[in-house]
């Protein structure tokens, strides 16, 4: 592992070298532009291994960026095994994860949802169609706070910038790598290049193949992938060079959306509250549940409410329930009782009245199911009147909803251009033009589907000088961006607790039709509800100026601007068969909007490796709902950030400190609620690197963070609910919109902890053996927004053993070392009073990798 002091060397050598061999070939003479590439020291953990580019300047020390920065070198991301972003609270600050139905697309930093760059890029927003590949990057650099002005607007919370694998400048490379892990996980990557003449132009390339073929911990849950990633960069003419490449990704897997019926005794004890709802299986619905008694509008003020109440198996009641209470419930092998339960309520007092038209849809509904006859007793409120109680099961972490037939497909390609031209030594150009097209297709057996298309395509020129007046450094473009975005949803049925998930198999009746799958009309089941289903445009034009000038010997001064102007134009996508004329005419839009960001961030050296920074920032970010469309103006979102924080990087650069202490105000759009919502975000980040000796390395962090609506109640989702509710209430979804939170007044956000902390230590013996790992802390935070479910406080210990040795390593991964057993949120605001997840107990995986 090199120190800071080698890094310098290395960058002075790599300045100097003129040619270099190609192993079984003629000597290629490579350029300055190619060797310079190499200036970085790609085996250490410290932040300081190399410059930050791009970000706030053309190359900076992370000690003078004015937010606080994660870097993440080659060995970093090897040593946390980051592998997508739900591994991104391995490391760093504010960096704690919201898990949304289970796939990473994009990354949580500070609490709210963030954006992900691509080479300085901002790259197509996917909240979880699929995990963002990893396959094209190298490296990355976590910056908390809004982007700045050069770049396009994300969000508050940050962004990570990828940057992409080089290409093999300076020699021929080859690398293969295997692995194998736990719960069938098997991942291939070949990795080449190497520098050659293109004709008279000298040039260098880099191929870099990963695949991947793995169950889970979880049932019926895979992860498969294969990405397919190239780049070449030549030199065109004196001081112009040209950088090309591209990845394609095929992920192939399903959700992991968790266990279902979450309560406090299931968390305390491990306990999941059993049976299914009376068979409302049907012919007409393939043989599956007839979709419109669970559809929303819900039909519980028309058919009998007990028909969404969970029924036990006979042979379980009669074990454990005494004759007496038995009689409370209602005995499905009965034909007076299950015909009485199969039939239309009368109206209910203080509930709106039923149409003939309604009671006549419910009757329909009700006449398709084939009400067979069953060995089972339904949960009625007299039974717990009467003093009868909740049957439970013990459940394993691994038993989630899901099933075979679930799907969630996705194909991703990138294709990046750039030009850069240097022809004075105090003026430097590039122009970046990037692509990318995702679609994804995903299908849950519990009622959720979805479709989605993009395609993005960017080009961002920018000019970059020096001058001598107040030392600056000025960069200033213009950037054209334009999106297409098609997105198909159906989630109008998703009675998530429908189904047992302790059975050994998934029942018919808890399968529910959805998204292109037909009904008994042979219409698809895409939502017809605003909020479900779209299809935008939009087109962003943009001038930005950033500066970095020394005001004084200490003190440097940060200015960005950005102004842009957006025309975006929606509406209803004709694949929506169960559209009507009104929703179609309230989806057009076809609108423009001005907007601007602006910021300030002076940076004060005390003394020399001890800074002072502060940043300021308001203006607009882009909140796109799901699978990147734009619904109108509450998809552009006020953002304002003020942070301060110091810096260090003390005893010659070995001790490198980040202290940042930050304040954020964000209005949020809701698709459910097609409404924004008002956030704010306050929290102090510690983040420490201590090179202690050349082979020992330190790193540890701390976050204290929270996240609060600012208005007086937060938005749709379902409703809390205890043992007893679920009990009567399992086979529909309970919801409801404008929610109080009595017991958080403040609406905290919850799913995720609002302190955390981590050490990781690095041991590299002179014989080649190596050791790393450490311990993660996770303080007790809510479930829900209803604080009625709280996670306790967790330590989970990963370890690493790798050995090197010439060409081959040979890295084993440990993660949760002592087999802790905890639990991880699901999404608040919707999902979380309706799901909750179990981590991940003791794993591990086996790489062995050789370089020639």
């Amino acid at each position: 592992m090199g120190s800071a002091h080698a890094l310098a060397g290395n960058a002075r050598a790599a300045e100097g070298a003129e040619a270099a061999p190609v192993a079984g070939g003629p000597i290629v003479e490579l350029e300055r532009f190619i060797v310079e590439e190499k200036a970085s020291d790609q085996n250490s953990l410290s932040p300081m291994a190399r410059p930050v580019r791009g970000i706030f300047g053309d190359s900076v020390s992370v000690l003078d960026i004015p937010r606080s920065v994660t870097v993440l070198t080659p060995e970093a991301i090897k040593q946390y095994g980051l592998r997508d972003f739900s591994d991104l609270e391995k490391v760093g600050a504010g960096t704690a994860r919201i898990n949304y139905f289970g796939l990473p697309g994009s990354p949580v930093l500070r609490g709210v949802k963030a954006g992900v760059y691509f080479d300085g890029i901002l790259r197509a927003f996917q909240r979880n169609e699929m995990p963002t590949s990893f396959g094209s990057i190298e490296q990355m650099d976590i910056v908390k706070g809004p982007a700045p002005a050069h770049f396009s607007p994300t969000l508050t919370g940050g962004f990570v910038n990828f940057i992409p694998k080089a290409p093999y400048f300076e020699k021929e490379r080859y690398a293969v790598s295997l692995t194998l892990g736990s719960w069938d996980y098997y991942h291939a990557q070949l990795d080449a290049g190497a520098p050659f003449m293109l004709g008279s132009k000298p040039a260098a390339y880099r191929i870099s193949i990963s695949g991947q073929n793995a169950d889970s911990y979880y049932d019926r849950v895979k992860n498969d992938y294969l990405s397919v990633y190239g780049s070449l960069k030549t030199k065109l003419a004196e001081g112009l060079t040209l950088t090309v490449g591209g990845e394609v990704y095929h992920y192939k897997s399903n959700e992991n959306p968790g266990i279902n019926r979450p309560t406090q005794e299931l968390i305390d004890h491990g306990r999941y509250v059993i049976g299914e709802p009376a068979d409302i299986s049907s012919a007409a619905w393939g043989g599956n549940a007839v979709r419109t008694l669970v559809e929303f509008p819900y039909n519980q003020l028309y058919i009998n409410p007990s028909l969404n109440a969970l029924a036990i198996p006979g042979p379980t009641a009669r074990a454990a329930i005494s004759p007496a209470l038995l009689a409370t419930m209602i005995d499905l092998n009965d034909p007076a009782q299950r015909a009485a339960l199969y039939s239309l309520q009368p109206n209910v007092e203080n509930l709106p009245k039923r149409t003939p038209a309604q009671a006549a849809v419910a009757q329909a509904a009700l006449d398709q199911a084939a009400k067979p006859a069953q060995d089972a007793y339904v949960y009625t409120k007299q039974y717990f009147d009467a003093g009868g109680k909740v049957l439970t099961a013990p459940i394993e972490g691994n038993q989630v909803l899901s099933d075979s037939n679930d799907y969630a497909d996705a194909d991703d390609f990138i294709a990046f251009f750039k030009l850069e031209g240097t022809h004075n030594p105090d003026r430097h150009w590039r122009n970046q033009l990037f692509m990318e097209g995702l679609e994804t297709d995903k299908l849950s057996t519990y009622g959720y589907g979805v479709s989605t298309r993009q395609f993005v395509i960017d080009n961002k020129f920018t000019v970059t000088e020096w001058h001598d007046f107040l030392d600056t450094e000025l960069n200033y473009g213009g950037e054209l961006r334009g999106s297409y975005a098609r997105t198909l949803q159906d989630f109008f049925a998703e009675p998530f607790s429908r189904r047992d998930i302790t059975q050994g198999t998934i029942s018919t009746n808890s399968i529910i039709l959805a998204g292109p799958q037909r009904d008994p009309n042979g219409r698809n089941l895409w939502s017809p509800g605003i909020g479900a289903n779209l299809r935008s445009q939009v087109y962003q034009e943009a001038l930005f100026v950033q500066s970095s000038s020394k005001l004084m010997e200490k003190l440097t001064l940060h200015l960005g601007l950005r102004g842009e102007y957006a025309q975006f134009c929606s509406d209803l996508p004709s694949q929506v068969d169960r559209s009507s004329a009104t929703l179609k005419g309230n989806l057009k839009d076809n609108s423009d909007k001005p907007y601007y960001m602006a910021s300030i961030s002076p940076v004060f050296e005390v003394t020399k490796g001890l800074n002072l920074y502060a940043a300021v920032q308001v203006g607009t970010g882009i909140d796109p709902a799901t699978g990147g469309v734009i619904f109108g103006d509450n998809n552009f979102t006020e953002t304002e950030l003020y942070e301060t924080g110091v810096k260090t990087a003390l005893l010659d650069g070995q001790l490198v400190n980040t202290l940042a202490f930050y304040y954020w105000d964000q209005t949020k759009y809701s698709e459910r609620d097609g409404a924004v919502e008002p956030l704010r975000g306050q929290g102090i980040e510690w983040e420490s690197t201590y090179l202690v000796t050349e082979r020992f390395t330190l790193t540890s962090a701390f976050t204290a963070q929270r996240v609060n609506v600012r208005k007086s109640t937060v938005g749709y989702g379902a409703i809390a609910q205890t043992e007893q509710d679920w009990a009567l209430n399992g086979g529909i979804l309970n919801s409801a919109r404008d929610r109080t939170m009595p017991n958080n007044p403040e609406l905290n956000y919850a799913g995720s902890p609002e302190v955390t902390a981590s050490l990781f230590a690095m041991y590299e013996f002179p014989f080649g053996l190596g050791i790393s790992g450490g311990p993660q802390w996770r303080d007790g935070y809510w479930h829900n927004f209803d604080h009625t479910i709280r996670i306790p406080s967790v330590v989970l210990w990963n370890a690493n053993i790798f050995y090197r040795y010439q060409s081959w390593e040979v890295f084993l991964a440990m993660t949760n070392l002592t087999n802790e057993d905890y639990y991880t949120s699901a999404e608040p605001t919707f999902a979380g009073n309706t799901l909750i997840g179990k981590g991940l107990p003791l794993g591990w995986k086996l790489t062995v990798s050789y370089t020639f």
